[in-house]
């Protein structure tokens, strides 16, 4: 049992040592990483990158290093060891590739009323995903995997949209701020069939702070009440004509509508008599 847990161990330490020393590295820009060597007693060590940037910037503490990776580009990470004797080891070095971190800034419009369908972009980058997590009460019409998305907005309420982008490895998230405002839900009331020259009140229910707009066939002509939730209306015409609402509140308009059909009085025969 010890014999296999000294294998099982020296494995671990053999792939381990593999993976930490590989001679190429890809990071992401902003990344702070870490780095040594064995340690050896009375050496010293000297940590340095090349090309020297703004932003890349190397801290070293003996046989361990740590680097800011802050601007994309590739770079060489090396250390030179000096003991205690004065003998110079060779160099030894990482290629490191640091990536740019892909924009996930969202455009789009973020006011719109309830049902409204809009369209969301972010930079069409070549090689990226694009996850895109729209809220509930929102509908993703299309476009998903994309860097273009249509959405429906069906719940009102402040919300927000949300997106990753990933590309050689490196993701950045954003959000969109989205109010959906609530439409006015107008409905016409009143008589829909009736006489030649009748005279009906059509209202909708008054909310305070909208308005509203009528509008008429010809066969009808308005009395009174126009801009109001209630108008009355006289029948000039023979035939069916829709009569509707336009309410608007603050952000958002609807419109309703009905159906009136104006029938004529009856043609009646001269009285037969014997």
């Amino acid at each position: 049992m010890r014999l296999k847990l000294m294998i099982l161990f020296l494995f671990a330490v053999l792939f381990a040592s593999a993976e930490n020393q590989d001679p190429t590295q890809s990071v992401c820009v902003g990344n702070i990483k870490n780095y040594h060597v064995d340690a050896t007693v009375g050496s010293t060590y000297n940590w340095t990158v090349t090309p020297s940037v703004i932003g890349v910037s190397v801290t070293g503490t003996g046989n361990s290093a740590q680097v800011t990776w802050g601007t994309a580009g590739v770079y060489t990470l090396k250390v030179v060891e000096t003991n205690q004797a004065g003998c110079v080891g060779a160099e030894k070095q990482v290629v490191v590739t640091v990536n740019a971190v892909p924009s996930a800034t969202i455009t789009g419009v973020q006011s719109l009323c309830e049902d409204g369908t809009e369209m969301y972009s972010a930079s069409n980058l070549t090689g990226a995903t694009y996850v895109w997590t729209v809220p509930a009460g929102a509908t993703l019409n299309s476009g998903s995997g994309t860097n273009q998305i249509s959405v429906t907005w069906g719940t009102p309420g402040s919300i927000s949209l949300g997106l990753t982008v990933t590309k050689s490895g490196c993701s950045a998230s954003s959000s969109l701020a989205v109010t959906v405002w609530e439409k006015p839900t107008p409905v016409v009331s009143g008589l829909n069939g009736l006489c030649l020259n009748a005279a009906e009140i059509y209202s909708t229910t008054s909310v305070s702070g909208n308005t509203y707009s009528w509008t008429l066939p010809g066969n009808a002509m308005l009395v009174s009440g126009q801009n109001t939730a209630s108008i009355t209306v006289t029948w000039s015409g023979i035939g069916t004509g829709v009569i509707s609402v336009l309410e608007s509140n603050s952000h958002c308009s609807n419109t309703a509508s009905l159906s009136v059909t104006v029938a004529g009085p009856p043609t009646t025969t001269p009285i037969w008599h014997d």
